[in-house]
């Protein structure tokens, strides 16, 4: 297994976006309280966890992949360790649940993280101290994921204690540290405490944080979220919340946590620390009191998940309700009743006509507001001084216009001429005007006057693609569209009527994606700049995952009664992970390169006692120049490597002897990657070092 590639400068990731990762809850354990919830102060900022025990095995686990942008460098400074360490131990869990083996978490998490089957967690906050408390089953494979990212980042800790409860301390700045504690109990798993803490912290709130005491009243003890699920209809296996009013509060005292003064290190707080601010601020504030979350729906049942996750921004204020409904526009039925039909939709629905009367509204109710803040006074003045006609002035360009949605139907790019059907809107009360405008902005397309009757739109992109696009107005609405089912949508939207029916829907259906994003791949690819080799892999690992995946998600953004809500619902199968078999043998791997295409890398020697030996390749491929002898096991769809010793042509040239057979440096002897099932090969390993990702893949050898 080759890993010079770990000595290659760092490059930035690239970041490929896809469907965000989702960990659903299912419910199992009924009427059994979460322990935890002892922890964690009643008047607590912010919390999120269950509120009932939940067993593990019936999670359902499923995670597009998702590749963040990151900023890592080469420097070693303390600022520089503690990035790589926070970063390493985000990159383990995003790649630990990538590397999911099963429909279900429970094995995954127990394995990699010695996490209890029968699951309790909780996050919130202990005055400005993030902590998150979870059962743990096993605590030397927990702290395993610590160890690594110290390893790897050369951040080390340091084993403190208080009160003879022992805990380590990771320095991440100056005055800033991480801890990893463990509390056993006789009566249920050991509880893990991670928590984010200063160092003038006081004796009181560490004791809270590493479970030695108790608040004196805890969310246990209240009802506030057994009136959060109630309200809301949330089910008990995953709440949240974050309490404005009680943020207010928390920025007028005097940080006992952390016994400094927050407002005295920043001017901006500062000026509001006076009592005038304070009661303006919670005035206000009782307008937009609490943000809560949690699943109204719940079902799984081994392979399907039926969901519906909310997130409520609750508001008090009838009059900005009313404003904001009267703002709210037209999304078409082909969003609204087209997941199943849609690869891809998205409607916004704002009724821009409203806009400048919504500012003029918000704007005038904020400069006839009492404020004795003076920075608030501030804001009044800055405000006082703009013109609303102004603002009338720059969305006239927009008036009428009460939505845009988009949709794809087909998309077949891998051939031409390319086969594709979509259909893109604009719902307004004049769509010719809107045309007129628009067209004013390219000259190709001003001299198309838009009817009933559909015309072809000539574009040198469109034609050389041979993609036919017709324009037409149907009814209030202006349309673009290409191919079938595209046109019957287009002659259906003639009958609907302009209403506000909602602000944003967005509509994935994975089986259908999956077949686009290999077309992508395959587009992009015969360009004239091949893609990167980590951009090729990066759609390898999003096809391989959401390959998984069928059904689909809807999005949706609205005004409802208490506020604005929105919400994720999910009708989804989740197959299991292929693990690839027969890893032992004699293997031509390859790297991935750019323009996703397979270099020759090395020979590797895979024996079933759990020996290997790799040998790399020089660059004209004459000799090898460098080589390892390692140990290696299988856990599920990952492969541990222990390299024991290596060697290497100096300068990497064949008329050079092999130096002599060395232990690797202690950063780069223990090694992993995730095993994939690849296409017309034997299997493929992805590893992540730092911020690079690498694909080998590998080919057996005849005898």
């Amino acid at each position: 297994m080759d890993k010079t590639y770990q000595g290659k400068d760092m490059r930035h990731y690239i970041r490929y976006v896809m469907p965000a990762l989702l960990l659903l809850l299912s419910p199992c354990l009924h009427a059994q309280k979460n322990p935890l919830l002892t922890h964690v102060p009643a008047d607590t900022v912010f919390f999120s966890g269950n509120t009932e025990l939940v067993n593990m095995a019936d999670f359902p686990l499923i995670s597009p992949s998702v590749f963040p942008e990151t900023v890592l460098t080469e420097s070693q400074g303390q600022g520089e360790k503690a990035f790589a360490f926070l970063y390493q131990l985000f990159l383990d869990l995003q790649q630990t649940i990538n590397a999911s083996d099963t429909q279900s978490a429970s094995s995954l998490f127990q394995t990699q993280y010695g996490l209890s089957p029968i699951f309790a967690g909780v996050f919130y906050l202990q005055e400005n101290s993030p902590v998150i408390k979870v059962w743990v089953a096993d605590e030397s494979t927990f702290l395993q994921t610590f160890e690594r990212a110290s390893r790897i980042s050369g951040l080390n800790y340091q084993l403190k204690s208080y009160q003879q409860q022992s805990y380590r301390s990771y320095a991440l700045e100056q005055d800033l540290q991480l801890i990893v504690a463990f509390k056993n109990s006789p009566n249920s798993p050991a509880t893990a405490t991670l928590a984010l803490i200063h160092k003038a912290i006081n004796e009181q709130q560490l004791s809270l944080i590493l479970g030695l005491s108790k608040p004196e009243q805890s969310l246990a003890d209240t009802d506030k979220l057994s009136g959060i699920m109630q309200q809301n209809h949330y089910l008990p296996q995953a709440v949240s919340f974050v309490d404005f009013e009680l943020l207010v509060q928390s920025l007028f005292k005097h940080n006992k946590t952390i016994g400094i003064d927050l407002a005295q290190e920043n001017s901006a707080l500062k000026e509001f620390r006076t009592a005038e601010c304070q009661a303006d601020l919670t005035t206000l504030i009782h307008y937009m009191p609490r943000l809560t979350g949690g699943y109204s729906h719940f079902k799984y049942d081994g392979s399907q998940v039926d969901s519906k996750f909310k997130l409520l921004l609750e508001l008090n204020n009838p009059n900005v309700m009313a404003e904001l409904k009267s703002f709210r526009g037209f999304i078409p039925a082909y969003i609204r009743n087209g997941a199943e039909q849609n690869i891809v939709g998205m409607g916004l629905g704002l009724d821009l006509s409203q806009l400048s009367s919504m500012y003029f509204y918000i704007s005038q109710a904020f400069k006839n507001t009492h404020f004795q803040c003076k920075p608030l006074l501030k804001m009044q003045k800055k405000i006082a001084r703009t013109n609303p006609a102004m603002v009338a002035l720059m969305t006239g360009v927009a008036e009428g216009i009460h939505g845009i949605a988009f949709a794809v139907q087909k998309m077949n790019v891998s051939q031409k001429p390319f086969e594709l059907s979509m259909i893109m809107s604009i719902a307004a009360e004049n769509p010719l005007r809107v045309w007129q405008l628009l067209a004013g902005f390219n000259s190709a397309t001003a001299g198309l006057t838009p009817s009933q009757t559909p015309q072809r739109i000539s574009h040198p992109v469109l034609d050389a693609a041979g993609i036919p696009v017709s324009l037409a107005i149907k009814g209030q609405h202006l349309v673009l569209y290409s191919g079938q089912p595209a046109a019957q949508y287009a002659e259906a939207l003639g009958q609907e009527k302009i209403t506000g029916n909602g602000l944003i829907q967005e509509t994935i259906n994975y089986s259908e994606l999956l077949k686009v994003i290999k077309a992508l791949k395959q587009l992009l690819n015969v360009q004239e700049q091949k893609l990167p080799a980590q951009i090729c892999i990066y759609f390898d690992e999003t096809i391989n995952q959401i390959s998984r995946i069928s059904g689909t998600s809807q999005y949706k953004s609205d005004i409802v009664p208490r506020g604005w809500e929105n919400s994720l619902q999910m009708q989804l199968g989740v197959a299991a992970q292929q693990i690839p078999s027969g890893l032992t043998g004699k293997f031509r791997a390859y790297n991935v390169g750019d323009g996703c295409q397979l270099e020759v890398d090395g020979i590797d020697e895979i024996n079933t006692d759990g020996s290997g030996l790799y040998h790399q390749y020089s660059e004209d491929q004459q000799c090898f120049v460098y080589e390892t002898q390692y140990r290696w096991t299988q856990r599920d769809n990952k492969m541990q490597l222990q390299y024991i010793s290596e060697r290497n042509r100096p300068e990497g040239l064949c008329d050079r002897e092999f130096t002599q057979w060395s232990v690797p440096e202690a950063a780069f002897i223990n090694d992993s990657c995730d095993l994939r099932v690849e296409p017309n090969a034997d299997f493929a390993c992805v590893f992540h070092w730092n911020n690079d990702i690498q694909k080998s893949v590998f080919e057996r050898l005849q005898d």
